[in-house]
């Protein structure tokens, strides 16, 4: 089956998101080894962003 040209393709429904949430937490965990305090204050957000989806499916399931 094709994606149509409405559509994007099966691939980056099925698995865009979690490679949005590892490059963003990859480059949290880099920043904070490699760019001092600057990666010190970026990297506390971005390595926060799997925690955050988590709870947030979690209690949106739990209270459904």
């Amino acid at each position: 089956m094709r994606a149509g040209p409405d559509r994007p393709p099966r691939w980056i429904r099925v698995f865009g998101a979690p490679i949005v949430v590892g490059g963003l937490s990859l480059s949290g965990l880099l920043a904070a080894l490699l760019l001092g305090d600057f990666g010190r204050y970026f990297s506390w957000p971005t390595i926060a962003v799997p925690v955050v989806i988590v709870a947030w499916a979690w209690l949106r399931l739990r209270y459904r």
